[in-house]
């Protein structure tokens, strides 16, 4: 484990009123980045919104991805169930956060793409929250790469599945506005990776890691894009930006996590 002398831990508090600030902004004032009035490059940037917000999702999808896969290799060292727990939760939101990028790219997967970032934020939450709850914590019985995998495909299979049936399914479950329920879950997925945030908190503060301290940083992260999409009304708010830039830079933390020495 990567240890400080002076341990960052409590700079915490000095992201989080930034980020009640940046919500906060975003909720008054949900034309900040897309108005009628935009010209030259911000109404490049507006007209091409879909497509760039496409990108920022595979891309982060493509890094959660590799933190699932650095995560699967410690639970297969360690043959820790909390560990491999915590990768197939990363796959999930991986997986997920790849499907609504490719799915953004098509002009009718608006509701595929809302589906895929809903479902596998909520279930990467209550993962992370069961994993914390894990008593026996040692002995993994199944190979660790064949559950990350078979999560995977399971997630991908489902994404696949809503593709070809989700027209079929009840507008509360398949309705535009993120699906399932409309945004009514999102405060579910926030609540899980707050309660995440914290006992990893309580935890670098207890070891002085730097490795602890930025997982901190990924999941009080991934809290603010659950509470960004809460909140928005719909296309064209800037809240759906900082969802997407949320959860990317949550992804970038969770990576520059793994890639500290131990």
């Amino acid at each position: 484990m990567s240890n400080i002398s002076h341990p960052p831990c409590k700079s915490v508090f000095v992201i989080l009123p930034f980020a009640i600030v940046l919500l906060l902004a975003t909720m008054a004032r949900p034309d900040l980045l897309c108005s009628q009035n935009n010209t030259g490059m911000a109404a490049l940037f507006c007209d091409n919104d879909r497509t760039i917000g496409a990108l920022v999702d595979l891309i982060a999808g493509i890094v959660l991805m590799t933190v699932a896969y650095y995560t699967t290799k410690v639970a297969a060292s360690t043959r820790s169930r909390r560990v491999l727990l915590t990768a197939c939760a990363f796959a999930v939101l991986a997986t997920g956060t790849v499907g609504a990028g490719i799915a953004k790219l098509h002009a009718d997967g608006g509701n595929v793409a809302a589906f895929s970032s809903t479902a596998s934020a909520i279930i990467s939450s209550l993962m992370l929250v069961a994993a914390l709850h894990v008593f026996e914590d040692k002995n993994i019985k199944r190979h660790p790469w064949a559950m990350t995998i078979l999560t995977v495909v399971t997630t991908t299979l489902a994404l696949v599945g809503f593709t070809m049936f989700g027209s079929s399914l009840p507008p509360f479950i398949a309705g535009q506005r993120m699906t399932l329920l409309g945004t009514a879950p999102w405060p579910l997925a926030a609540i899980g990776f707050v309660l995440v945030a914290v006992f990893h908190y309580r935890l670098c503060l207890k070891l002085h890691s730097r490795i602890t301290y930025w997982f901190v940083i990924g999941y009080a992260l991934l809290a603010l894009a659950s509470l960004a999409v809460f909140f928005n009304r719909g296309s064209g708010d800037a809240l759906v930006w900082v969802f997407r830039l949320s959860r990317l830079a949550a992804s970038l933390a969770f990576l520059r996590a793994i890639t500290l020495k131990h």
